[in-house]
């Protein structure tokens, strides 16, 4: 990426997957605050389940975008175990555009900005940060449609802060021997692969904001149009994992058609998970 000269706009893409990391705040369900949740979080088979759909589903979809000029940095804490972290260390060890952030204990907001502190670029002029679960997965061309579309918005309000949604995609139901997946349309941002463009100085980004009340804080765009996420529905969940909108608007030959042009991962692929 090239200096910035003369007023050029330079757009920065950052992603922030958060592996269980053990912040002091922004959990629903996990139970203790925060040292009761550390023995939750690092439990040897919760973690073997979320490395399960991390290197299957998630890891697949950021390796395999058409568009690569972008960083992910993945949130973990350290007191996190030795063996989780050689593992994840291992699992991106060839991938040049994701990097492995280890914080202290922090309060969910001020860690997340330390950790896109870490990845941001002198050069840019916007930084666009967007959000992506370790248990779910964006389509292949995901990051180049986030690009033209911030870019754009960017030219429209070059000194806002600004909300990019993608509201639609696929539920997995994630149960060993009886997974479904189908097809949704959400009423409102869902979290997976929502960003925010901001001006570069701004100390800004996507998890400010509960992603469902995103509306009431920015300008947003949402594109309800192609086919975006792939939302893990699981035993795991922190959050409640309820769809909004419509939802089987696809026949299951859509959903294989859809699923093999556009991710990283087939319908028989995810009915073997």
């Amino acid at each position: 990426m090239v200096a910035r000269m003369n007023g050029e706009i330079v757009n920065q893409i950052i992603g922030l997957i958060r592996f269980s990391y053990p912040a002091k705040s922004g959990w629903q369900k996990t139970a203790g605050r925060p040292k009761d949740a550390r023995a939750a979080l690092y439990d040897r088979e919760r973690l073997e389940r979320r490395f399960h759909l991390f290197e299957n589903l998630t890891l697949p979809s950021l390796c395999g975008q058409e568009d690569q000029d972008f960083s992910t940095g993945v949130l973990i804490g350290e007191d996190a175990p030795e063996w989780m972290v050689s593992r994840l260390l291992a699992l991106i060890d060839q991938v040049p555009n994701v990097a492995v952030i280890s914080l202290p204990v922090l309060k969910h907001y001020p860690a997340t900005q330390k950790a896109f502190d870490r990845l941001k670029r002198p050069e840019a002029s916007h930084v666009t940060t967007f959000r992506l679960d370790d248990d779910d997965a964006v389509d292949l061309r995901y990051i180049k449609r986030l690009r033209r579309i911030s870019g754009a918005m960017i030219r429209v309000t070059p000194k806002a802060e600004t909300a990019v949604a993608f509201n639609r995609g696929f539920f997995f139901i994630h149960n060993p021997g009886r997974s479904e997946v189908f097809d949704v349309i959400e009423r409102y941002p869902v979290g997976i692969g929502l960003a925010l463009v901001t001006p570069a100085e701004s100390d800004a980004n996507i998890f400010q904001r509960n992603h469902r009340r995103l509306t009431q804080f920015y300008t947003c765009y949402s594109d309800a149009r192609v086919p975006t996420f792939i939302r893990t529905v699981h035993q795991d969940n922190d959050a409640d994992p309820h769809m909004s909108g419509q939802r089987g608007l696809y026949d299951e030959d859509r959903i294989r058609m859809v699923l093999k042009n556009n991710f990283a991962v087939t319908y028989d692929r995810l009915m073997q998970l």
